[in-house]
């Protein structure tokens, strides 16, 4: 059983492909999917494995079978019975503007039964996922403040004036890991969803720390040669699947406070201390 969706959207099919064929980007743009961890390198080829969470479906690993470089991929993940194949198409309208098409196909033995079981939920999801598309392709890229497009003013530099001020008033405050939109240190138009340690503000915008689940200890001498600097930080419900976590130290990031997506938890005053220490003395 097949569901799709088709959506037009005002900009160039090649910026579109851009967002759709970077699954890490998704969750900046669709309340779809909240968490995405490449198995594989990028870009996506035949044979990538990507591990989605998404609300009220299990955690799922989907594996490329299909790439039309800047046009479509088709993915698919299996469960006992059930084979989902999900095909995602970008076609050029005119120079500027593009159609998308978004499809989910459940086949084997209990395909259907599946399709009809999740059928609202994947109209809701096909629909939430067009609508995040067209809106980020359509409107101001992350980094606006107070609505207003605003381009990304570049990483702080020098040693931040940090302060830890956690808070439970659903707003992001220092000393809480929160999700957000991180710029590529090599290109700030470019960019995925990720938590990030707030450590304090510069203006209008929040000074944050970025995380990863990645051992560095396994490549210290190599970050260290590049300049990069990591701090253990440990686990916490910033991470859904309660893996370890570290800082980066050395790059300061700013953030838009309209720009954060969800709180993750509160860091502990020692560990903050300490990943603030480690800041003074990288930026020394």
């Amino acid at each position: 059983m097949e569901q799709h969706i088709e959506v037009d959207i005002g900009a160039p099919a090649h910026e579109v492909w851009q967002l759709v064929s970077d699954p890490t980007s998704w969750p900046s743009w669709t309340q779809s999917v909240t968490l995405v961890e490449m198995l594989d390198p990028t870009p996506l080829r035949v044979g990538t494995r990507v591990r989605l969470d998404q609300p009220k479906i299990p955690t799922t690993v989907w594996t490329v079978t299909q790439v039309a470089g800047g046009r479509s991929f088709t993915w698919e993940a299996r469960s006992p019975g059930v084979l989902t194949r999900a095909v995602h198409e970008v076609h050029a309208t005119s120079p500027q503007t593009c159609r998308v098409r978004l499809s989910v196909t459940q086949s084997g033995v209990l395909g259907r039964t599946m399709g009809v079981f999740y059928r609202g939920l994947t109209d809701r999801y096909l629909a939430m996922e067009a609508a995040g598309l067209k809106a980020r392709s359509e409107g101001p890229t992350p980094g606006s403040v107070a609505g207003t497009p605003t381009a990304y003013p570049g990483d702080y530099l020098g040693l931040p004036q940090m302060t830890y001020a956690p808070a439970p008033d659903g707003q992001p405050d220092p000393g809480e890991i929160v999700w957000t939109w991180v710029p590529y240190e090599e290109d700030h138009t470019q960019g995925k969803d990720r938590p990030v340690l707030l450590v304090g503000h510069d203006g209008g915008w929040l000074l944050a720390l970025c995380l990863t689940s990645k051992d560095h200890d396994r490549d210290a001498a190599q970050e260290r040669a590049a300049g990069r600097r990591w701090v253990d930080v440990g686990s916490g419900a910033w991470d859904r699947r309660g893996r370890p976590s570290e800082v980066r130290v050395d790059r300061v990031l700013r953030v838009a406070p309209d720009a954060i997506r969800r709180e993750g938890a509160v860091l502990p005053r020692p560990v903050f201390d300490s990943v603030a220490a480690a800041v003074r003395s990288a930026h020394q």
